[in-house]
């Protein structure tokens, strides 16, 4: 979900819907039986989706703006991450402590 949201809307349209996003699917992990509230809670969940989505962006950027054809398509990309990680505050030191 994370590199979805990352990568696709515009960062406005992600900052103002994120959260809600993440909530959805929350409620829907526990609608499913797929976790507990008492083991796995909205905050953890949320923490996944800054974190984990973080390293998979990072991950993925590069591949992603080398593969594009047009050059703005890949600025385009990196703005985007560039800008999620500013609004979450990672940093390669907070990064490095939820690892």
């Amino acid at each position: 979900m994370a590199s979805f949201l990352v990568f696709r809307p515009n960062p406005d349209f992600r900052r103002k819907y994120e959260r809600e996003f993440v909530e959805l699917y929350y409620k829907r992990l526990l609608a499913g039986g797929r976790v507990k509230p008492e083991t796995y809670s909205f905050e953890q969940c949320w923490k996944e989706y800054v974190y984990e989505g973080a390293a998979r962006c990072a991950w993925y950027c590069p591949q992603m703006c080398l593969g594009m054809t047009q050059r703005n398509m890949g600025q385009e990309y990196l703005d985007r991450f560039t800008a999620f990680l500013k609004d979450h505050n990672i940093t390669a030191e907070t990064m490095e402590m939820q690892i």
